[in-house]
């Protein structure tokens, strides 16, 4: 219904139903092409990454070896945590249009320096055009709560779950991108790997050429509660073991999908073999997503991990039982590794969320995230060591040992504690924590 002012009024049909959601035409139609600028920049920029990282591995193998061949997409990782880290921090003065536009203007001139660094064969420029790329990037990975605060809170999640699966969408495509774009290299008499690198510099530029059309508005400031609720989150025994699960669950996704693809290559697989087992990875990270949610509002986010680390040493099994990677048993691997990956992160992701305030709850959140992909990068560098060291299987074998830990370790713990600024002064006291049982 719109009002004599021109402002539309969405009235709520009865009790329990969700609030009502007024805005002008303007806010409306301003929304949407934020929304739209998001879902596309999520898009490109994961499937940019999805084929930048395993080529990054594949190029620094013939000069570096295959124990340290994964050091560039390493550096990576750490760049994604800490530009996810400086840009939750920068929305707060800058807001989300100006922050998200700097980060894709640097991850441009990032891979920029990547694609140099292929022509002129330079490990050093092509170590330093990684880490600057995941700076970039780590503007694509919390895009998703600029998302969330276009809309009323009731809508938060809708909005948070379409630029998810954007990403999911970019993740699957960006692998079948790799041939194609080295034989288009080729062509043009350029080095084929340099192709995803110049798709990289490419995508971030009209990524942020999109960031024109967000709202200019600007995220909460932190608040001494909201740190103090970041605080309560490492001081909690509970929410630490939840901290454990999403950091075991990238790591040990991150070191498989890394040595994975080098292990094609040493094997005489080619690029179109490698991005095939990549998209049927990360379809098993994204496709059944929505099933995950269903599990964890029917069965709780508890369990879910449970199945999530289950799952996981399942696909390292039936990964160190494969002769080759890039066999169908080893594709089958792959799948449930990603599979595994989105029940204990999604999970673990899903409960902090919730124990949360919603007020900056994207900074906290995000902060969490940055933490997450900067421990988790050990995973990167630790896969083509192992790899390099003792075979895809060896590496699989000890992969797989860590989320039987985790598993054991879990079983032994508290249900999640809920976590908000009003408790986090009493958790900073040495308050007994509050536990939600539902998680």
């Amino acid at each position: 219904m719109v009002d004599a002012d021109g402002r539309e009024e969405v009235v709520s049909p009865g009790i329990g139903a969700a609030p009502a959601d007024t805005a002008s035409r303007a806010e409306i139609s301003a929304r949407r092409r934020g929304m739209m600028a998001l879902f596309t920049t999520a898009t490109l920029m994961n499937a940019a990454m999805a084929a930048v990282a395993p080529t990054s591995t594949i190029w620094a193998e013939p000069y570096v070896g295959v124990m340290w061949s994964a050091f560039p997409q390493t550096l990576t990782i750490l760049g994604t945590g800490l530009g996810a880290l400086l840009l939750v921090r920068a929305t707060s003065w800058l807001g989300w249009r100006a922050s998200l536009m700097v980060a894709f203007a640097v991850g441009t001139l990032g891979g920029l320096i990547c694609f140099t660094a292929t022509l002129i064969e330079s490990i050093p420029l092509l170590d330093g055009g990684m880490f600057v790329l995941g700076l970039g990037v780590g503007g694509s990975i919390v895009s998703r709560y600029a998302a969330a605060e276009l809309y009323p809170a009731h809508r938060s999640g809708y909005a948070l779950g379409l630029v998810v699966a954007a990403g999911a969408v970019g993740s699957v495509g960006g692998p079948l991108l790799l041939y194609p774009m080295s034989s288009l290299m080729g062509s043009f008499g350029l080095p084929e790997l340099s192709g995803p690198f110049l798709l990289a510099a490419v995508v971030s530029a009209v990524a942020g050429l999109g960031g024109i059309t967000l709202p200019r508005h600007k995220a909460p400031r932190p608040t001494g509660s909201q740190l103090a609720v970041l605080g309560s989150v490492f001081r909690s025994g509970s929410a630490r073991m939840l901290l454990l699960v999403m950091i075991v669950s990238q790591l040990i996704m991150v070191a498989i999908m890394t040595a994975a693809p080098m292990d094609i290559i040493l094997k005489d697989g080619t690029l179109v073999v490698v991005g095939a087992a990549l998209a049927a990875h990360a379809g098993g990270m994204f496709v059944f997503a929505p099933l995950t949610g269903w599990m964890i509002d029917r069965i709780g986010a508890r369990k879910v991990m449970f199945a999530g680390l289950a799952v996981l040493v399942l696909a390292a099994a039936i990964g160190a039982g494969s002769t080759m990677s890039h066999t169908v048993v080893g594709s089958i691997s792959l799948f449930l590794l990603g599979y595994g990956w989105n029940l204990g992160f999604m999970a673990g992701s899903r409960t902090l969320a919730t124990t949360l305030s919603s007020n900056g709850q994207g900074q906290v959140v995000g902060a969490v995230d940055a933490v997450v992909w900067c421990v988790s990068a050990t995973g990167t560098i630790g896969g083509t060591a192992l790899l390099g060291a003792g075979g895809y299987s060896i590496m699989a074998e000890i992969m797989g040992i860590l989320p039987i830990v985790t598993f054991l370790l879990l079983l032994r713990s508290r249900p999640v504690a809920a976590v908000s600024p009003a408790a986090a002064p009493a958790a900073a006291a040495g308050a007994p924590e509050r536990t939600d049982e539902a998680a």
